[in-house]
């Protein structure tokens, strides 16, 4: 048991992490080159998502992932990965997983990611 005083409360900022639903929504940026079969590419995503999101203890089971196209930029189409985890502490977690699952995923399916050369 911890006491803390009424003023130091008062004349803190307070993050409370655990909150009654602690689910949040995550979005993962990617990156392909031109000439990627976006069908494609939504398909392999998604399929990926699901598999993290079922098999992953960080993950909302029953969460239906999204892939959002939102750029068609000077080198590639960018869009967002939408996964829900169990709580915000579990973010790094799940994006690590993912980004490993989603790069084995690509090199199958030949799906280039956007990679910049300095």
């Amino acid at each position: 048991m911890i006491i803390v005083p009424n003023k130091s409360i008062a004349a803190s900022t307070l993050m409370n992490y655990e909150q009654p639903l602690a689910e949040c929504t995550i979005t993962i940026p990617l990156t392909i080159t031109y000439g990627s079969n976006l069908e494609q590419v939504e398909s392999v995503t998604l399929e990926t998502a699901r598999h993290i999101l079922a098999n992953s203890q960080y993950g909302v089971t029953g969460f239906e992932p999204a892939v959002r196209y939102k750029e068609l930029g000077e080198y590639g189409i960018a869009f967002d990965v939408v996964l829900r985890i169990k709580n915000v502490v579990d973010e790094g977690i799940l994006k690590h997983q993912f980004i490993k699952a989603i790069y084995q995923a690509y090199q199958e399916a030949e799906i280039q990611l956007l990679e910049r050369t300095p």
